[in-house]
């Protein structure tokens, strides 16, 4: 077996890639930094109005047209959703993040509607599911 060197082109597109995920890991971090710094001057300051999902929201969108409008060309491929990725890495701090800054009173307060909507609204769901799939099959 004969091992060839990889061509000039291969080799180009793999530095594009390379350089396409430092862009995604460099924006994760930033969009990640900012989630928990507009989470930390909530809790100090109490702003009347919004919410820090909603912001991140706003701040990621902002962040991705102005991406958009610096690459310029819509036929270039974009970020692709990584669902290992996501699961993995991005997932767990934000659920840590609203796990830490709960207030256990209130959580307890309310732990019957918490497993209604847990434990009932999922039965609901796998049966409607079942039920639909059931149908689509036969």
């Amino acid at each position: 077996m004969k091992i060839l060197p990889p061509s000039i082109e291969s080799h180009h597109l793999g530095a594009a890639n390379e350089s396409g995920n430092l862009t995604f890991f460099v924006l994760f971090l930033i969009m990640m930094l900012f989630f928990f710094v507009v989470a930390a001057f909530i809790e100090k300051y109490k702003p009347q109005y919004g919410h820090e999902t909603c912001y991140t929201i706003l701040f990621g969108v902002s962040l991705s047209l102005i991406l958009y409008a610096v690459t310029g060309d819509s036929s270039k491929p974009g970020f692709a959703f990584k669902s290992n990725f996501f699961f993995n890495f991005f997932l767990p701090p934000i659920i840590f993040n609203s796990g830490f800054t709960m207030y256990k009173k209130t959580f307890f307060k309310n732990l019957g509607n918490v497993a209604v909507f847990g434990l009932v609204v999922t039965l609901v769901c796998f049966v409607i599911y079942s039920i639909f799939g059931w149908l689509l099959i036969s």
